[in-house]
């Protein structure tokens, strides 16, 4: 697995230092995480539109609600939330000048984990958790906005991770 997620950061550096820019645009990205863990996501980065691909690069923060830890004390709440606050970057590849239809996803960051009741134990301290993940998406154009369906998968606070996602 390790072997494969290198070979893919590699591919996305080196088909990026080497072809023309044709044009550059900026992004927004807000999305919505289902799953275990739900929650949603903002970013803001730009677009490298080459003549027959394009690389969109951006730098997120997503917040993730987990609903389902309980208590570590018996009282009248028997359920207790936490958000989960996340940075990362995301690189899609987009095999079309266009930004539609499908497209590869590189995905690496951190994720802050407050200490929190396990069960009837706890974690005491705070965590950090490490963030590599590959996925695929389809991207659909509506006027000036794209919506975004897709998945990844890897090291992340869920293995695998569904969003939808709106780009202006």
């Amino acid at each position: 697995m390790r072997k494969i997620i290198l070979v893919l950061i590699l591919a996305f550096i080196v088909t990026t230092i080497f072809a023309e820019v044709k044009e550059k645009k900026t992004v927004f990205v807000v999305s919505l995480t289902t799953g275990l863990f739900s929650g949603y996501n903002v970013g803001l980065g730009f677009t490298n539109i080459y003549d027959d691909k394009a690389w969109e690069h951006t730098v997120n923060y997503q917040n993730a609600l987990v609903s389902h830890v309980a208590k570590a004390k018996i009282t009248w709440k028997p359920i207790d939330t936490h958000h989960f606050d996340s940075i990362n970057y995301q690189a899609n590849r987009f095999w079309n000048s266009e930004r539609e239809k499908s497209f590869l996803i590189l995905n690496c960051g951190v994720t802050f984990m407050p200490a929190m009741a396990i069960g009837m134990s706890g974690i005491d301290t705070d965590w950090v958790l490490p963030i590599l993940s590959v996925g695929y998406g389809y991207s659909l154009k509506i006027n000036k906005i794209y919506l975004r369906p897709s998945i990844d998968l890897g090291i992340q606070l869920s293995v695998a991770t569904l969003k939808f996602a709106i780009i202006y």
